[in-house]
């Protein structure tokens, strides 16, 4: 069986956790005792714009970084179905594909609108949000839909295959504006398509809104600096808007303070250092401060995302940051005293989580000790979580092919359906149905749980994989999850195994005799989905005639305690011939053609 890379055991001379926490935490207690002091000396000798440059850079950039992965999804829209088109994963003449794709996407990000692939002959297909959340998907021609006719003849004239942000469009049947993200799909240098993803200006608006009440500042993104993108509390329904004007004037949002940001003179009041940014005086409210950045990666015409605040707030942080300052002193001579005795007790804790981990990552699962409970609060949560999260990994083990749990725990992926060459087994006891009725419910249960622990050993032993326990038999198979050339000879050793252990047990009153087949071909193999389940299995036709080989043995192995029936395909798959008895060609139910079948002599 495929194993993980070891991994790797620190080495003996490396310091112990223990005193790295202590050094490290003491040490940086002692310098943040000196850089806090000195900083509190430097700072209350700044005055208030250069607090406030800090101060907005942090925040803009903050803003520009949240708008930025808000808007993220629409773009990772684009890029992963109209990439799918362009490899082939994804095909315009498969739209009930292409339409699960779209609504696959349109459910994952509940900021976009709706998402469109577009053909240059005129058909579309798109899947699009309603008012109740669901997200429905149609097909159509968007040659009658005015704003895709535009997009699509710009994106045509301009010839460009990078994807990039279209001008805001104006929905009258939606009534809302709203911008595009249109990424063109290209393949072997011709136009394919294009597949566009819309955000709604007005639900953009309401992300602003959360963001600045964040912040404690009125956020904002401007087109083309005259024109309000986004604003939190732009009612759309209230605006003049049209499909010739989708955005309204500054002065139109009812906001004096971002209405007066271009007033006369602002390029003298710039914000000392390098932020983008500048002050007015508002009559009757005061001093702002206007904090903007511009995004022109991908844009035609820039957007510029700003916040504003009052000048006020800054003095008001000062006072706050003398107050840390002080605090800060208290707390670091409180922690330096702390540092080591602390530092000593976590670690203990962490060091036996970590000896753990190595041991789930090396799926050495019984051999994980369960992690002791902490009065450290989420030290004690991270070990039950852990204990739990190893339990629960030891019965997954048990439902899940080994390889197939170490795989998911080494990359987070299964296996997704392959054609491979494999090589299956089926076992059955003979006769177990009528013993069965002799006996009660508790000694059929210990007698079938002894015969598939026998089997499970002797299969997983010689690196097989455990399908499926059917009544009193099994299906395994060698070749999956991990690639191995000797399957056969594998799936032979793993047959002879049981055997022996079987025939060990022929004194015993409630013996059956053992009937196993075997053989070799090529099947799918995988992980097989429904919407309810997934289930990792084989299938294809070597899988039925394994399963027909086990049932030939009745009679091509009459009376024999452990029969083992192999096809031609297993045996030429061997590199040496094991102790064989030549069958035959013999007739397969579900076969037209006999197969070639010998028998595995086990004494």
């Amino acid at each position: 069986m495929r194993r993980m890379p070891a991994v790797r055991r620190s080495s003996p001379r490396k310091a112990p956790l223990a005193l790295v926490l202590g050094t490290a935490v003491g040490g940086l207690v002692v310098v943040a005792l000196a850089v806090v002091l000195g900083l509190s000396l430097w700072v209350a000798a700044r005055n208030t714009t250069e607090l406030l440059t800090e101060k907005g850079a942090l925040i803009l950039r903050l803003v520009t970084e949240r708008i930025l992965d808000h808007l993220a999804p629409t773009e990772a829209l684009a890029e992963f179905v109209g990439g799918g088109l362009e490899r082939g994963e994804l095909s315009l003449d498969d739209p009930e594909a292409l339409g699960e794709a779209l609504r696959y996407t349109l459910a994952a990000a509940p900021q976009i609108q709706s998402s469109v692939v577009i053909s240059p002959e005129g058909w579309m297909l798109s899947a699009f949000r309603s008012g109740d959340g669901r997200i429905a998907v149609t097909s159509g021609t968007w040659k009658e839909e005015a704003h895709i006719r535009r997009a699509v003849v710009e994106l045509v004239r301009r010839g460009d295959p990078r994807p990039s942000w279209g001008p805001p469009l104006y929905l009258e049947d939606v009534g809302s504006t709203i911008v595009n993200f249109a990424r063109p799909v290209y393949r072997d240098g011709g136009f394919l398509g294009a597949v566009v993803a819309t955000i709604r200006v007005d639900r953009l608006g309401e992300f602003l809104a959360r963001l600045g009440a964040e912040l404690n500042g009125r956020v904002f993104v401007l087109y083309d600096r005259d024109r309000v993108l986004a604003y939190p509390e732009m009612e759309l329904g209230e605006l003049d808007l049209s499909p010739q004007r989708p955005l309204p004037g500054l002065a139109e949002i009812g906001d004096p303070v971002l209405a007066a940001i271009w007033s006369e003179g602002f390029e003298e009041r710039g914000i000392r250092g390098d932020l983008s940014g500048h002050w007015n005086r508002s009559r009757g409210r005061g001093v702002f401060y206007y904090l903007y950045s511009e995004l022109a990666e991908d844009r035609e015409i820039p957007w510029l995302v700003g916040v504003y605040f009052r000048a006020s707030e800054v003095a008001d942080q000062l006072r706050r940051l003398r107050l840390a300052v002080v605090l800060a002193v208290v707390a670091v001579l409180a922690s330096l005293v702390a540092a080591i005795a602390l530092a000593r007790r976590m670690a203990r804790p962490i060091v036996r989580f970590a000896d753990a981990a190595v041991r789930v990552a090396d799926l050495d699962l019984d051999g994980v000790p369960p992690l002791p409970r902490s009065s450290v609060r989420e030290l004690d949560q991270a070990a039950s979580a852990f204990n739990g999260m190893v339990a629960a990994l030891r019965s997954f083990a048990r439902y899940v092919p080994r390889e197939l749990v170490r795989r998911l725990l080494r990359t987070g992926e299964g296996q997704r359906p392959e054609s491979r060459e494999l090589t299956i087994m089926f076992t059955d006891l003979a006769g177990f149905t009528a013993l069965s009725e002799t006996l009660d419910t508790s000694e059929v249960a210990r007698m079938v749980e002894r015969h598939f622990d026998m089997l499970g050993r002797c299969i997983e032993a010689e690196g097989g994989t455990v399908d499926k326990f059917m009544g009193d038999g099994v299906m395994a198979f060698w070749g999956a999850p991990g690639r191995v050339a000797d399957h056969a000879e594998r799936a032979v050793r793993a047959a002879r195994a049981i055997a022996a252990e079987h025939l060990a047990t022929r004194d015993d009153p409630d013996f059956l005799p053992l009937r196993i087949g075997i053989h070799t071909g090529e099947v799918i193999v995988g992980e097989i989905a429904t919407r309810a389940r997934t289930s990792y299995t084989v299938l294809g036709d070597p899988v039925n005639t394994a399963s027909r080989l086990q049932e030939l043995v009745r009679e091509l192995c009459p009376g024999a305690p452990a029969g083992i029936v192999l096809s031609e395909a297993t045996v030429a798959a061997l590199s040496a011939a094991p102790d064989l008895c030549d069958l035959g060609c013999h007739r397969v139910r579900g076969r037209q053609s006999e197969l070639h079948l010998y028998r595995l002599d086990v004494g």
